[in-house]
């Protein structure tokens, strides 16, 4: 083969080692790959690669093709609830502190493979109000000792889980639970009586429902 002046130039990942006839050039590509290039496609910058940059762009365009599905709809809504300042219940959210643990933040898949099919009826819902939406694995939540603290839920379970806010939108203050008060919880404990005790005492249901079930607050059970 006919070795040519711009042997040894380089367009974009393409090295040229060798002329081969017709205007075309035997070319060595970052990624380790040959590749017989015409000159003009070079010079012009046509082509960059032996074609793996157009394979990797075509990867980053392809989606997971749910973005109508009830799952992606409420992971959109999340992110902006929590990020965006000008989103309507951003003061509920993001102004008061709450965030998305970074598996969720940055993939839908990783969010959708947690979380599963959002059911019709059901939006996303914390677990602990004052807490963040956390996946409960990730290195941000490990670092922070986040638990998984998400699930689906209808409505009215979220009612009964969401802190109280007053009319102008201020939440009321949370009451320290003390051990007097979980021992009057647990006296007091009705069936359907939950809801009632967490608005009471500024907690989520979860909390009180952990109280109940002895599975916090155990220490000297009352």
């Amino acid at each position: 083969m006919k070795r040519l002046d711009d042997c040894g130039k380089k367009f974009g990942c393409l090295t040229v080692l060798a002329y081969v006839g017709d205007r075309r050039r035997l070319c060595l590509c970052d990624c380790g790959k040959t590749a017989i290039v015409r000159q003009t496609h070079l010079a012009s910058g046509r082509i960059r690669s032996c074609g793996h940059l157009r394979i990797n762009s075509n990867k980053r365009r392809t989606t997971h093709g749910m973005s109508s599905s009830s799952a992606y709809s409420r992971w959109s809504s999340m992110k902006d609830r929590c990020y965006n300042p000008k989103n309507s219940h951003y003061h509920r959210y993001g102004g008061r502190g709450v965030r998305i643990c970074e598996r969720w933040l940055n993939s839908f898949e990783d969010f959708f493979a947690d979380m599963g099919m959002c059911p019709v009826t059901k939006t996303i819902d914390r677990i602990d109000n004052n807490g963040n939406y956390s996946c409960g694995k990730c290195r941000k939540c490990r670092k922070n000792h986040w638990p998984m603290n998400c699930r689906w839920a209808t409505s009215i379970e979220q009612a009964n889980n969401r802190p109280q806010w007053d009319r102008k939108g201020a939440k009321h203050p949370n009451v320290k639970l003390t051990w007097k008060k979980v021992g009057w919880i647990r006296k007091q404990y009705r069936p359907g009586r939950m809801p009632v005790f967490a608005r009471k005492f500024g907690v989520a249901v979860a909390t009180i429902s952990s109280i109940i079930n002895l599975k916090t607050w155990k220490e000297g059970v009352l």
